[in-house]
């Protein structure tokens, strides 16, 4: 029965046109391509053809997400994709930001927070 519904999903995604959007895991994404071979769609297909919609958001205003950086979400919804909303940030601000619970559903204080781990970061590592 799984099987059947991994296909069936499929068979929706790749009916669906560039610029739909879907909701998976809590997230929402973005058709960005139509890169798929009837009868068999694979996992890599689907990285292809779909994109988080907080990244084509924050590509669009910023320009391509630098290795090692990635998106957070000010007011921990990732389902509001809004560029005000998200804040690009390394691995270890992340890790300084969850390791003192400082990620908090108000974006101001969530954005104060981040704010302090980065300068806490250039003063410990300069």
């Amino acid at each position: 029965p799984q099987r059947k519904q991994q296909k069936q999903e499929a068979k929706m995604r790749s009916e669906l046109q560039i610029g739909d959007e879907i909701i998976k895991a809590g997230y929402v994404y973005v058709k960005v391509a139509d890169h798929y071979i009837p009868g068999k769609t694979t996992n890599e297909d689907y990285k292809r053809n779909w994109k988080r919609k907080a990244e084509v958001v924050w590509e669009k205003e910023h320009g391509a997400i630098p290795e090692g950086m990635f998106l957070v979400f000010l007011d921990k919804n990732p389902l509001n994709t809004d560029i005000s909303n998200l804040y690009l940030v390394n691995r270890k601000i992340h890790a300084r930001m969850a390791t003192l619970k400082g990620y908090n559903s108000n974006p101001v204080i969530t954005e104060c927070g981040l704010k302090l781990c980065e300068l806490i970061d250039e003063i410990t590592y300069r």
